[in-house]
């Protein structure tokens, strides 16, 4: 050749056996990956409806002694997966009067936790906080009553407990009914 190159032709670039030795390895570390990541999205569910619950229990005891009225908290899930409104919420707590309904509702003292996917909570779904944040029995709304709910999802459980006195303490014990 003029230029003074070869005659030798290189190929560059990966064989049809390379490039299928390469997709299968991919598989294989993604089935391995795809549980432990599916089980990592499954805790953070749980740990943000927790927090949800939380929080909207602290403030619902802040918001009883702050207003100096009772105020009522559930998460906007039930057991059963079945969405649990102000109103379902309200005869959760033996909140039947349609007077004390509308007071409630337009005083702002019902509070719903926003649950994740597929999170069910059991136990107790409503708590009720007196004028004091004291925490009450939810069928008479007049003894006071420690409470405790337990987050499920799948087999992963978080328990929240209630003191007589409206603290709120996480317990990551509790069984899913």
């Amino acid at each position: 050749l003029p230029w003074g190159g070869s005659m030798q032709n290189k190929q560059k670039g990966f064989t049809l056996i390379e490039l299928m030795v390469t997709i299968a390895i991919l598989a294989i570390v993604a089935s391995i990956a795809v549980p432990s990541f599916s089980d990592l999205l499954k805790s953070y569910t749980l740990n943000q409806s927790n927090e949800q619950m939380i929080q909207a229990l602290k403030e619902g005891r802040s918001r009883a002694a702050a207003i100096r009225s009772m105020v009522v908290i559930c998460p906007n899930k039930g057991s059963t997966g079945q969405e649990i409104t102000v109103d379902k919420c309200l005869s959760d707590a033996a909140v039947t009067d349609t007077a004390d309904i509308a007071t409630y509702k337009d005083a702002n003292r019902v509070i719903l936790a926003n649950m994740g996917k597929d999170v069910k909570v059991t136990d107790g779904l409503s708590v009720v906080f007196s004028a004091t944040g004291a925490s009450l029995d939810s069928t008479s709304n007049t003894a006071p009553k420690a409470k405790k709910l337990v987050i499920c999802l799948d087999k992963k459980t978080r328990e929240i407990g209630v003191t007589v006195l409206g603290n709120v303490g996480l317990n990551n014990k509790g069984t899913c009914s």
